[in-house]
């Protein structure tokens, strides 16, 4: 049996993107939008290698991310980040803001008491790597309005 043909531009809509990655969600045995963070180019190469290379730069994530902004991505929680996901200074604090929401943090200060495990623990390893797993590099790249003790 062969696919099906589509009409000129079918993929150029977000709508038509939307509605392949919803059934891709159903295909893969996914239950919840979090089910997303274990998406790998592996995994879905199979399905939509052109629609990905074509409007998402080859990225599960970026194509995740683009297709349902109504969820609350935390990027750094995805298997593979997106690749702008570093070169962009937000990110990473990002991250930190997210990080002292969750452990309460009421204070600069209180970044001091962070381990670099702590830190890869909740997602960070792949940011911490650019800093030499150095918490305090990382803060201090990140926070340059505060002045850190050294």
């Amino acid at each position: 049996m062969s696919r099906p043909t589509l009409a000129r531009g079918h993929w150029k809509s977000k709508k038509n993107q939307r509605r392949f990655f919803d059934s891709l969600f159903k295909k893969l045995g996914y239950k919840k939008p979090e089910d997303w963070y274990k998406i790998s180019q592996r995994q879905i190469h199979p399905y939509c290698a052109g629609l990905l290379r074509r409007y998402f730069q080859s990225s599960p994530v970026s194509a995740v991310l683009a297709l349902y902004p109504e969820h609350e991505w935390l990027e750094w929680n995805f298997k593979v980040l997106p690749k702008c996901f570093l070169e962009n200074p937000y990110n990473p604090r990002k991250f930190l803001e997210w990080f002292a929401l969750r452990y309460n943090f009421t204070c600069y200060e209180d970044f001091y008491e962070i381990t670099d495990q702590q830190l890869c623990n909740e997602g960070a390893a792949r940011m911490l790597k650019a800093f030499n797993r150095s918490p305090s590099k990382f803060f201090k790249n990140l926070y340059l309005e505060y002045p850190w003790l050294d």
